[in-house]
């Protein structure tokens, strides 16, 4: 009975997506290609749910509603103020709320709270993991574009220090991952500029080439696991449940499969890798198209917004989201502040990239070249 419950508010829901598309679809050609896309994989994931679901339990069904919900109301939001605005506006709200986040963290650290039992900071959040993922996506991209913009070198000196403050403590919480996310995302759009030396772009693929091996030996987490600390424990677990149900998979946040480990290092719900993730939820086949399908979408739109010196955050968070995700699973968890942060920015952009391409945005007199 619960289950019928639960699968009847999904489709009610899902029937709710499809109520903006009416007057989206009156907007300019640029909307139907990602517009098709992005509700194509809606009702794939939903389908997928509904059939292949092993537990079908109310925290994963919140999860998806949210999801759904979160969808409508990017498509809405730019269909009425069209992508360009939402994406400036998502990006100055996350620059202003970083001032006061920044500022507590500084506090916490500088009175010695805010830290693990292996002194790693951990500031206003339950582990370092956390806080450096919260530093280095939802406040290094958003506040490195404030620097960019601000006009005067006075009105780029607060932009700038708070952008050396949030790699410092991202620096103190001994994330890996939220340190090579930072390195990924300015290499992405640094390599990308068209007044790059070609000296400075070897020095770039240098970097990253030799970053992994530097923070792997900088930050030694776990002795016996240095290249990738704990995580290695989440990884032969997904394979485990990978080979269990290859074709098929688990359904989307299933937690039939052991994701809490022997030791409770980790939450339920973390399963240590995106990819590994997506492979055992969906199964190879849907996995492998969802996960070439994001890159190859990351890579395009981060392609022609990294030329626009407006929007340089959104491929510096996107790439920097992907690396991210290679060492979280925050991405379909639809409670969470960083997916709801990572999927808006994502269909906003989508939708920005298209009309770029056709060379003109509507409604802000930007043009592919500005």
């Amino acid at each position: 009975m619960e289950s019928s419950i639960i699968k009847l508010i999904l489709l009610v829901a899902a029937l709710l997506f499809l109520a903006p598309l009416a007057y989206v679809l009156k907007r300019p050609v640029a909307w139907v290609r990602p517009l098709v896309l992005i509700v194509l994989a809606i009702v794939i994931v939903a389908l997928h749910y509904f059939l292949v679901q092993y537990s079908v339990n109310a925290q994963n069904t919140l999860s998806l509603l949210n999801g759904i919900v979160l969808l409508i109301t990017a498509i809405a939001a730019a269909a009425a103020f069209s992508p360009a605005t939402c994406l400036s506006f998502l990006q100055k709200l996350a620059m202003v709320l970083s001032y006061p986040a920044v500022l507590y963290a500084l506090v916490i650290y500088l009175t010695g709270n805010g830290f693990d039992y292996e002194g790693k900071f951990t500031g206003f959040t339950e582990n370092s993991n956390i806080m450096g993922g919260y530093l280095a996506l939802l406040m290094f991209p958003a506040v490195l574009q404030g620097f960019l913009n601000a006009k005067s070198g006075w009105s780029r000196l607060a932009p700038g220090l708070l952008t050396v403050l949030i790699v410092l403590l991202v620096f103190a919480t001994a994330s890996r991952a939220s340190l090579l996310s930072i390195l990924a995302g300015v290499a992405f759009v640094a390599l990308l500029s068209p007044s790059l030396a070609r000296k400075y772009r070897l020095m770039i693929i240098l970097g990253v080439m030799v970053a992994p091996l530097f923070l792997t030996s900088f930050f030694q987490k776990n002795e016996d696991l240095a290249l990738f600390g704990s995580r290695a424990q989440l990884y032969v677990l997904r394979f485990e449940a990978i080979s269990e149900s290859p074709w098929l998979g688990w359904g989307l946040a299933a937690d039939v499969n052991n994701t809490y480990d022997r030791f409770n290092i980790f939450p339920p719900q973390e399963k240590g890798n995106t990819i590994l993730q997506m492979l055992e939820e969906f199964g190879i086949v849907l996995g492998t198209i969802f996960t070439l399908a994001i890159t190859l979408a990351i890579v395009s739109i981060g392609r022609r917004l990294a030329r626009m010196r407006a929007t340089i955050w959104v491929p510096t968070f996107l790439v920097a989201a992907w690396v991210h995700s290679m060492f979280e699973t925050w991405m379909f968890n639809f409670q969470s502040m960083v997916a709801i942060f990572f999927w808006l920015t994502f269909i906003w952009a989508a939708f920005h990239a298209r009309w770029l391409k056709q060379g003109t945005a509507p409604n802000t007199g930007m043009t592919a070249s500005s």
